[in-house]
This record gives C-alpha cells, structure tokens and sequence, in this order.
C-alpha cells in the first residue's frame, strides 16, 4: 500500500513536470509567433547591421567582440531557411527571446512552488504563464527580440542561470549548479552588464545552501569557478580571428595585450559624472518596466507578503533586482554619452526576471487571500474565476500597449537611407560615416550584398569634435584613403567641419585644404528642403508613426539630422531665418533633436523672441542638461532678461561641462568687465588665447 501510494505520488509529479514544459512551451511559441509577425525585413540602425556582418563573415564586431553570438550567428545562417541574411539574423533574435520566455515561465513556476508549496499546481501554470507573456511583451525586451542584438541572447543565457541554480535548491544535484556556473560564464561574454548580477547569483547559491543544507566544499567552488572560467572562453575567438585580419574590427588588435585591451575596453564610454536628470530617470524607467500598472501592484503585494514568507527569497526578488538596476544605472549614467542613454533600458533587462520574480509572488499572494476569503464565503467563487480571468487578460493589455512600439515589420529607413548614400557617391570615392548610427547600414550593402566594389568604407570612430577636426589633415588619412574624394556625414557632434564640406545629401564632401574664414560662406550651397522631403518621403509614415523612446530613435535622429546639419551650413553663411526653416522642419522628424532645439533658441534670443527661447530651452533641458552650448543660450536668455548674475551662473556651467568652449568664456569676459572682477576677466582671456591657439585651423599638405 505504502509503495502503491508513492508511485502515485511519483506519477503525480512527473505528469505536473509535463504540463509545466507544455505551459511553457505554449507561452514560448507564442512570443515566437508574435515576434515573427513584428520583425523588421530588413537590417535596422544602430548595431544591427554590424552584428549581421560579422555573423556573416565571421568578424569582430565592436568591443568585447561578443564571439559567442557571431558563432551562433553564422551557424543560423548556414540552416537552410527563407529570408535574406538580415532577416534570418532578425529572426535568430526572436528564437532566442521565445527561448528566454518559455525557460522564464518555468523559472517563475519553481520560484512560485517554493514560496508558496501549498498552492494548486494549476494555478501556479497560470500565474506562471501570464508573468512570462507579461515579460515577453515589455517593450524594452520586445523591442530587443525582434532586431539583431545580443540583448535576447544576454537575457535566455541569465535566466538559464537562474533556473539551474533553482533546480540545485529542489533537488541538490551538482550537476545543475556546474551547469549554471557554466552558463554564467557564457553570459559573461556575452555582455558585461552580467557582471552586475554576479554578487546577487552568489548569495543565492550561498543562501540555497545554508536553506536547503546542501554540501558546497571548497574543492566544488574551485571546480566552479573553472568552469565560469571555461564558460568564458569563447572570448579567445576574437584573438585567432584577428590574426587572420578579419572585417570590423574596430581596433587593431596585433598582439595579445591589444586583444586583452580590446576585451576589456567593452562597448562603454569614458567616465562622464553626473548629467542624468529626475525627468530623464523616470522616463528611462517607464521604457525598462512594464507599462501594465497591475504588475507593479503584484510587486507591491509580494514588498508586503514576501517578506512575511520567505525572507530569503523576498531579499532574492526584490533586493537582487533593485540592486542590479540601482547599479546598472549609476554606472551606466555616469559612462554613457547623452545619445545612448536611449539605450539604457535594454542594458537594464537583467533586473526583469528578479523583478517579476516579485511579481509572480504577489500574484500567488492573491490567490492565497481570496481561498481563505471563499471559505469564510462559500458562495463567492465568482472572485477566484474573475481574478483568473484578469491574469489571462493583463499580458493582452501589455500586448495593445508594446504593439504601437514595437511593430517594426515596416520598417526600412535604415536600408532607405544606405541605398541613398551609395547613390550619391562618385565612383571611386571614400565613405566615412559616423560608426554606429549611419556607417553600419552600409556593412550589409557593401560587403553581404556586394554592392559598389568600387567604393572604400572608412568609419569614423568616435563622432567627436575633436576626431572631426583630425579628419582634416590628410597626412592622418590611412594610405589608402589618401588621394580619394572622401564623403562623411555631418552629423550635430561633427558640426565643426561645416566650413570645409560641400553640402550634400547625405553625405557631404570633405575638402581638408578648404581654407576658412570668409569662405566659409560657399555653404550657402545648402540642399534644398524639398530635396530632404523627398528622400525622406518613402519612410516618413514610419517615423511619423514610431514612438519617440524606442529602439527606432536612431532612425528618427539620422533623419532628423538631415535638416539640422543643413541648418548649420546656413548659419555658417550667416542666414539665420533660413536655417530656423530647417532646424523647424528637423524637430518634425525628431522631437528630440537637441542641437536643432539649441539653435532654434539662440536665434530666438537674438530675435529678442524670448518665450520662444525659453520654450526651446525648457525642451531642451528635458532632454539633455549636459549640453554647454545650451547654458550658453541660456545665460543669453538671463542677460536680456536684467539677470546678470543668473546669466554668469548658467556662463560658468558652460564653461565646467566644456573645456573648450569658447563662448561661454567670451561672455563671461565682458560681464567680468563691466562688472570690475579684474582677475576672472584675466581668467577668462587667458582661456580664450589658450583655445584660439589649439584650435587653430589646419591646412593640410
């Protein structure tokens, strides 16, 4: 009898085993499903045709080369499957989110049974299924899933991790910890925002362990770690790749301390300070968390309950998640440049399965309040069934919200606007583009589709001032380059070369030994805003329809910058009213457009048009408040305004975020003047000798 009962109870776990993976299974093929019916046709801007092309080639895309999707790439180009190479590896980004999916609903479902073993197992496949299609369907995954990025991949691999070391707590099998610390490792190289997350996967396993009194000797963590270390090895694919000079790579890598500072270098930028504003967070949050308000109330309840159940794993969702986004976002703020805080939300995806691992728990809570309710109030069954319906109902409302987001199967500006570039270029002539926003479409063109053989890809890297000003010594050019007409685009961080380009559309030519000054005034050759319109008309209803916050803001700035960088010609021939046209025009395309906004409010203030100028200024600010020439324009706001000393304060600030601007210090010169401050009007003038003569122009040989 004793036997009969536990083969029934064996029989009765394996049978909800199989109905777990059908739940999860089910829920996985359904974001496959969607993801399929919202992939773009095409490459995309940003990264994803540089990850096409080394998929394709197997090159080194940008640091830390991530190899482990470029080898996975290549061998789901060799399937024999329809599509063109970009939409294939659009596609290999959607079956690694539907895999994320379904690994997350089963996650979700381990975590719900050891918080609350006593609940029914159907209902713990409903909650389980409805968090997995509410995080399929969040707009900064969804957005993800259906582009070629590492982020789907970053993302399976993660919760990969978390559910084997969830399967070592139930069963306290080795095997799943080794498997999890060898997938850790493959995460790692994956993307280095894992790193965040290691402190949070160390207290679990060390929590599990004191929980569940399983054995963890050191001989075992030392066979850990070797094989974290095992899981990163991968990364050495990128140093045998480089000795067969491979395409992309983005820096020379010659030797093994070039490849180690190629790995660690990593994808981020200089440590910039502080410059994130509170509206700027709250906006990035809103793109990072689910818009459906219930799932933040779940995650309420589970802050309340959770904690009452189960301190550890209160302390696992909600401390662990919190801490990896605290973190993510004070490094990352500090770190990126203004343009890729856009970006943000998808470097923070790894707190998702934590956060929702708190959301589950508050779903489970519910269902708890609402049987001890119905058995006090036996006729009520109603409420359990409504609430079920709710949970059924809440990833469909998620669903209506990220569709409008993230319906990208029209979209085709970044291959519009590639095949425009090619048009415009003379036979023979040298395209050097900004890197990550125009340089990447071209990948695809030139070296997949082999369009052009006759022209040369020379990217700019990075877009600053600074490395512009370079470009215009020919004795810096790579042999060859040299004697070729070279064409780049004059995107809001290149403006300074404006007075040595021939404006065009949309690249314009570089002329290195174009002396400046009073020729400066041959760019009234601007492009005509009719000829803008036109390039832009077959992909002007996506832009005009796309939400300002998504993935597409690239496309919405490469555009938009279309207008704005023939604005800056005109000012630089000294008509203003027209370049006002075009700074107008350039924020219909993009809201967002900052150096449009900053010298649409200058201009005003010269007007003496001054709640213009403060509207623009205030837009601005929203955007971005680290932008020197905009408290430049604001100081001239304050002293036409009667406000001397708040006009030196915002002077001052100009002069803090940039060493080398020069307006600013000329300002606070002549109000130091007329104010009698003797030595900070000596400060000043010397400051404005010292970057007059570093900027002096160059000429070339």
């Amino acid at each position: 009898m004793l036997a009969e009962q536990t083969e029934h109870k064996h029989l009765a776990k394996h049978d909800q085993g199989v109905h777990a993976w059908r739940v999860s299974y089910i829920s996985g093929l359904t974001a496959l499903f969607v993801y399929i019916c919202t992939l773009p046709p095409t490459f995309t801007f940003g990264d994803s045709g540089e990850f096409i092309a080394a998929a394709y080639t197997l090159g080194i895309p940008h640091q830390p080369g991530y190899p482990l999707y470029v080898l996975i790439g290549k061998t789901f180009l060799s399937l024999p499957l329809p599509g063109d190479i970009s939409w294939r590896m659009n596609l290999l980004s959607a079956v690694f989110g539907a895999l994320a999916v379904t690994l997350s609903c089963r996650l979700f479902l381990d975590f719900i049974r050891r918080v609350y073993p006593k609940l029914d197992h159907r209902k713990c496949l409903l909650i389980a299924a409805s968090a997995a299609l509410i995080l399929a369907f969040t707009p900064s995954f969804w957005l993800q899933a259906v582009i070629a990025e590492i982020y789907t991949l970053h993302l399976l691999l993660l919760v990969g991790t978390l559910y084997l070391l969830e399967r070592w707590g139930q069963t306290n099998q080795s095997r799943y910890l080794k498997s999890a610390a060898f997938v850790m490792g493959l995460d790692t190289i994956s993307h280095y925002s894992s790193a965040v997350v290691w402190p949070v996967l160390l207290w679990r396993i060390w929590y599990l362990r004191q929980e569940e009194k399983h054995t963890l000797s050191l001989r075992m963590a030392i066979r850990l770690a070797g094989l974290v270390v095992l899981g990163m090895t991968p990364i050495l694919i990128v140093y045998i790749r480089a000795l067969t000079e491979p395409l992309l790579e983005t820096l020379p890598i010659n030797s093994f301390r070039d490849f180690t500072v190629f790995v660690l270098s990593g994808s981020g930028g200089d440590w910039r300070g502080p410059g994130l504003t509170a509206a700027q967070l709250i906006e990035l949050l809103k793109l990072t968390a689910p818009q459906t308000f219930i799932v933040f109330v779940f995650i309420a309840i589970a802050i309340v309950d959770l904690r009452k159940q189960d301190f550890g794993s209160f302390n696992y969702a909600i401390g662990g998640g919190g801490l990896i986004m605290i973190a993510s976002l004070l490094i990352l703020t500090q770190t990126l440049s203004p343009n890729q805080r856009t970006d943000i939300p998808s470097f923070l995806l790894p707190c998702l399965p934590f956060l929702f691992c708190a959301a589950v728990a508050g779903m489970a809570s519910v269902f708890g309040w609402l049987k001890n309710f119905l058995i006090k109030r036996p006729g009520c069954y109603s409420m359990r069934y409504a609430y079920c319906l709710i949970l059924l109902a809440v990833p469909l409302v998620e669903f209506n919200a990220g569709w409008k987001w993230c319906n990208r199967k029209n979209d085709v500006s970044a291959r519009h606007f590639a095949e425009c570039m090619l048009e415009s270029l003379p036979k023979g002539a040298v395209a050097a583009p900004i890197e990550d926003s125009t340089c990447f479409p071209l990948y695809v063109l030139l070296w997949i589709e082999e369009r052009r053989p006759d022209l040369l890809l020379w990217p700019i890297i990075p877009a600053s001032p600074r490395h512009a000003e370079s470009l215009l010594n020919p004795q810096n050019y790579p042999p060859s380059v040299q004697g070729r007409r070279v064409f780049t685009d004059l995107t809001p961080t290149t403006w300074t070369l404006a007075e040595r380009m021939i404006p065009g559309l949309p690249l314009h030519e570089l002329l290195p030994q174009t002396p400046i000054g009073d020729d400066a005034k041959q760019t009234a050759q601007v492009v005509p805003l009719d000829s803008i319109d036109n390039l832009i008309a077959p992909v002007h209803d996506f832009l005009a329809n796309d939400q300002p916050g998504n993935t597409n803001h690239w496309a919405r700035r490469v555009y938009g910058a279309l207008y704005t960088t023939q604005g800056l010609f005109l000012e630089r021939a000294q008509n203003q009213k027209e370049a006002a046209r075009y700074f107008r025009a350039a924020l219909k395309i993009d809201p967002a457009q900052a150096d449009a906004l900053q010298r649409l409010a200058d201009w005003a203030v010269t007007e003496n048009k001054l709640i213009e100028a403060q509207n623009y200024l205030d837009r601005l600010f929203e955007l971005d408040s680290s932008i020197s020439e905009a408290w430049v324009t604001k100081g001239r706001l304050q002293a036409k305004q009667n406000e001397p000393y708040e006009a030196i304060g915002s002077w001052e600030k100009a002069r803090l975020l940039d060493a080398d601007n020069l307006r600013s210090r000329q300002f606070l010169l002549h109000i130091y003047e007329n104010l009698n401050e003797t030595e900070a009007a000596a400060e000043c003038k010397r400051e404005i000798q010292e970057i007059q003569r570093e900027s002096q122009p160059i000429t070339g040989q």
